[in-house]
């Protein structure tokens, strides 16, 4: 916790990443770097002002934050640690400290999904269906725990039982979207993680919004950008990915639709196009037998689901499905839905259905 100390004092400070990276190499370590006079620090090569904002280590309340972290059951992990997320050192500008609440450790095949705030009833459909395909697989869904198409991921994560992952642009205690909190126990439950570089008291800023997706894309081999405009955050994080050399995909939409305009942008500019989730699988070389495939995903069905599928050996129309099951019209809908959503039946045109 001596050396943690530094690290901590360093992120309530509000040092940057590349600066503290640079200042420490002048220092040879973060310990000498915190200890050493001004006039030191500046003889090294550090101008006077951060020299200066660096000597303000002794007036931080670094306990304040551990007490928190232990309270509320949040692991403090540096950059130096072995717990540290291999993939996001490879960034350019990795986050010196993290904050995490549950699991960051076993994660073989994390992959960004990420969107627009204000998606429309297929950017939903697809988000939850695409989520809940890969994590019934044993892929790690990450995010960013915003309003939209970061929540339906998730959820679509919980809703298979797998693993997500949730970072934050602001600290614990300042935890947003407040709705979204509801998620926080089941992620951690399911193995999951909720990450922030933050400390606890940090509010979430807009200008966080932009450090916190560089987290997600770097956390991850590749991000899917479900549904977005042309400027939102979801394109951010897409841009960041593609300077980090990781794999950007998208989905097509409506040509004019606001909510696809970022989406087909990024197509038109050579991200991967993908209708399904083997199009994801086979560019991530991620090997996953076909009958594994579909015994992680059939096993997430319920007696009703079943009963359905049953009667889905060929094209088969929805009025032939309710005098074959009995069921009433919400009912079945509801059920069609769901095996939709799980990629084991597909909708053709007037209401007819197939197994994928």
């Amino acid at each position: 916790m001596e050396d943690k100390k530094y690290w901590i004092g360093a992120s309530i400070l509000k040092i940057k990443p590349s600066k503290l990276y640079k200042f420490i190499e002048k220092t040879e370590n973060i310990e000498n770097l915190f200890n050493l006079p001004v006039d030191e620090l500046v003889k090294k090569g550090i101008d006077q002002k951060s020299a200066e904002k660096i000597k303000n280590i002794k007036t931080i309340n670094w306990e304040k934050e551990v007490e928190y972290a232990i309270k509320n059951d949040i692991k403090i992990i540096t950059i130096k640690d072995k717990e540290y997320p291999p993939l996001l050192k490879q960034i350019y500008d990795p986050p010196y400290i993290l904050y995490v609440k549950g699991e960051i450790e076993n994660h073989p095949f994390p992959i960004a999904m990420v969107g627009t705030r204000n998606p429309s009833y297929y950017g939903i459909k697809m988000a939850e269906k695409f989520s809940f395909q890969l994590s019934s697989l044993g892929i790690t869904i990450v995010s960013g725990l915003a309003r939209g198409i970061d929540y339906i991921c998730h959820y679509g994560a919980i809703k298979s039982k797998g693993k997500t992952v949730g970072v934050l642009g602001s600290g614990f205690d300042n935890f947003y979207p407040k709705e979204n909190i509801k998620l926080v126990d089941k992620i951690v439950e399911l193995g999951g993680a909720i990450i922030t570089e933050f400390p606890s008291s940090v509010l979430p800023e807009k200008w966080n919004f932009p450090i916190r997706n560089r987290i997600i894309a770097g956390i991850s081999k590749g991000v899917i950008v479900v549904e977005a405009g042309p400027r939102s955050g979801a394109i951010i994080t897409a841009n960041i990915a593609i300077s980090e050399g990781r794999d950007v995909f998208a989905l097509p939409g409506q040509a004019d639709s606001i909510t696809s305009k970022g989406t087909n942008k990024l197509l038109k500019d050579g991200a991967i196009l993908i209708q399904d989730i083997s199009d994801i699988l086979e560019e991530l070389n991620i090997e996953i037998k076909e009958q594994e495939k579909k015994e992680k995903i059939v096993k997430n069905i319920d007696e009703e689901e079943k009963k359905v599928l049953s009667f889905i050996n060929e094209k088969v129309n929805i009025e032939q499905l309710l005098k074959l099951t009995g069921m009433d019209y919400p009912c079945l809908s509801t059920i069609l839905l769901k095996l939709e959503l799980k990629g084991i039946i597909k909708e053709l045109p007037g209401k007819n259905y197939e197994l994928l």
